[in-house]
């Protein structure tokens, strides 16, 4: 059974919010304020063992199961299409599945901006 867990972005405070239900005592109260942009835990890990969460930005090496590319550094952001997690490509058009490489977390959307550019 995959483990259920948020975090928060607080936007008023501009922080983010650990194990949202267990800072606030099982409330789900918070992540009803607009002021919060909740974000799901994937149940996966990084590299490292930190655990992958929405919204965060993951980097590692990828090759091409089509022809014989020179592997590449791809830093991509977490996000959730309805059905599975995925890793969307911050520099190209590519979606890898998380499943398929082992990315490390190098930052997230919120508190790390510029690695989007």
């Amino acid at each position: 059974m995959r483990e259920i867990k948020f975090r928060a972005w607080d936007t008023r405070e501009l922080e983010m919010i650990p194990n949202v239900f267990d800072n606030f005592h099982g409330s789900g109260d918070l992540l009803q304020e607009s002021r919060f942009i909740p974000m799901q835990y994937t149940g996966l890990k990084d590299k490292n063992g930190k655990e992958i969460y929405e919204g965060d930005i993951v980097q590692t090496v990828v090759t091409s199961e089509w022809d014989r590319e020179v592997p590449r550094d791809e830093e991509a952001v977490i996000e959730w299409d309805g059905f599975q997690w995925w890793a969307k490509s911050i520099h190209t058009a590519d979606w890898h599945e998380i499943y398929d490489y082992p990315w490390e977390i190098i930052g997230n959307i919120y508190e790390n901006p510029e690695l989007l550019k």
